[in-house]
């Protein structure tokens, strides 16, 4: 490929991006086909591969970022003499949350039993207790002023 083909392609290249809310698809499509015929498929290819190496690059270049900034903080707590709290070993955890788990499903049992024993076993002393309850006569003796009638006479009066 010629720098003439190349400076060409990066030209359209640019007019593209530069212009791209502006165009019509119609043009856009044209200037696609124009940009690929100057390019053979074989250098295309190139590109392409060209731009996953970059892309490789980026992610390689990460992780040695990430790593130079672990090997910084290491550095600053050996030099602070920073204690880091570490966390408990999730084995810890898990058996504390077995544990809980345990504890709570033993309460739930206890009180369906609970339910249970008021249920069936004490039901028929509790419902006659209701019943004895609920038809007990009392005679409540109403502390009331007097009650006077239209004309203001005394009417009744429970003193």
């Amino acid at each position: 490929m010629k720098n003439r083909d190349i400076r060409e392609l990066q030209n359209i290249n640019i007019n593209i991006n530069r212009n791209r809310n502006k165009r019509s698809s119609v043009h856009k499509k044209r200037s696609a086909s124009i940009a690929r015929d100057l390019i053979s498929k074989k250098e295309l290819q190139k590109l392409k591969n060209k731009k996953k190496q970059e892309k490789i690059n980026l992610k390689q270049e990460q992780k040695k970022f990430e790593k130079e900034q672990r090997k910084k903080f290491k550095k600053e707590v050996k030099n602070k003499k920073i204690k880091v709290i570490e966390k408990s070993s999730n084995v810890s955890q898990k058996k504390r949350m077995r544990n809980e788990i345990i504890v709570a499903w033993g309460l739930f049992f206890a009180l369906i039993f609970r339910i249970a024993w008021i249920q069936f076993g004490m039901g028929s002393e509790l419902q006659s207790m209701a019943y004895v309850q609920q038809t007990l006569d009392r005679s409540i003796n109403p502390r009331r002023g007097t009650i006077y009638d239209a004309t203001r006479k005394k009417y009744f009066s429970s003193k």
